[in-house]
Order: C-alpha cells, then structure tokens, then sequence
C-alpha cells in the first residue's frame, strides 16, 4: 500500500473511530 492511500485511511478513519466511541459512551452514560 502506498504512503498517500495509508494517509487518506487514517483521516478517514479516525472521525469514524471518534464517532463510534462517542456514540458507545453516550450509550453507556444513559
């Protein structure tokens, strides 16, 4: 894999990964 496909994996899924742990702490908290 190429250095600018690894990039563009990591900023795409890092909102993702910060969306989900967002979501499972809400649940959680509730």
């Amino acid at each position: 894999m190429s250095e600018a496909a690894t990039q563009l994996l990591t900023l795409t899924a890092w909102p993702a990964a910060i969306m989900l742990i967002a979501g499972l702490y809400l649940i959680v908290r509730r």
